[in-house]
């Protein structure tokens, strides 16, 4: 599960450590405890004090329960551990607003409930069919990119076709410029029905795909408000769910 916001309640115990980043720990600390079999739940509370300031929690805890019975043979049983996740706090991902979440739980981006953004789903279900990363169902996620290598993913696809754009409509690239996998010049390929114009690369046809390759780029020509629909989306997912750089993350297109 991924949360945010200030003050969060986890069934774990924590510990600090300086992240890849040097955000500062704020308040967090490590107990050990013990509780009889009866209650059933091992919970301990932290807060993140400053607001203004984020760090990362990351646990190394656990849980052990052991059970024992004069009459049983052995007369005690150890369970196995329970190993809690690490949490990482920050204020990066939506500027000065600190939250918390769970880098292992990686979201999913589901597309296919956005009907203002159709097309831009469509586009994404064909290019995953034909190989590319970040459909759930497959399990290779998208890692998010950021700074200079967005721009360069862009030069490499959909600014290729500065010229030859029909009115109304905005190129469309898959996998996003903003991750690592983007960009990709090797692999490009379009579709029958997406007016995209270059010379020497695949031109699929979502009915029958063929043999699925990777790794590659999509392009497709779509209308420009189901594009830039797309495109706020996801923007709105990355602070939504916290993702920043190096952060992996899925999508489901049609």
């Amino acid at each position: 599960m991924r949360r945010s916001g200030g003050r969060h309640r986890y069934p774990m115990l924590v510990r600090p450590l300086p992240d890849r980043q040097n955000r500062a720990t704020r308040n967090a600390s490590q107990t050990t405890h013990s509780i009889p079999v009866t209650v059933g739940s091992d919970i301990m509370d932290y807060t993140l004090q400053n607001p203004a300031v984020s760090g990362t929690v990351n646990n190394t805890a656990y849980s052990q329960f052991k059970f024992a019975h004069a009459q049983a043979n052995p007369g005690t049983i150890d369970a196995p551990r329970a190993q809690f996740p690490v949490v990482r706090c920050d204020n990066i991902a939506s500027g000065s607003t600190i939250g918390c979440i769970v880098p292992g739980a990686e979201p999913i981006l589901d597309m296919t409930t956005r009907p203002k953004a159709a097309a831009h789903a469509e586009h994404i279900g064909n290019a995953q069919r034909s190989g590319l990363p970040g459909s759930p169902y497959a399990g290779v996620p998208l890692t998010r990119t950021l700074g200079t290598q967005v721009q360069t993913n862009r030069n490499n696809t959909c600014n290729r076709l500065m010229t030859s754009r029909p009115t109304g409509q905005d190129c469309d690239e898959y996998p996003f410029a903003s991750t690592t996998q983007g960009g990709s010049i090797t692999g490009t390929r379009t579709w029958n029905y997406c007016a995209v114009d270059l010379p020497n690369i695949p031109v699929l046809n979502p009915v029958d795909i063929g043999v699925p390759s990777a790794p590659g780029t999509s392009m497709c020509f779509i209308s420009s408000s189901a594009n830039r629909s797309g495109g706020g989306i996801l923007s709105w997912f990355y602070r939504k769910n916290r993702i920043i750089d190096g952060d992996n993350f899925y999508v489901k297109g049609t």
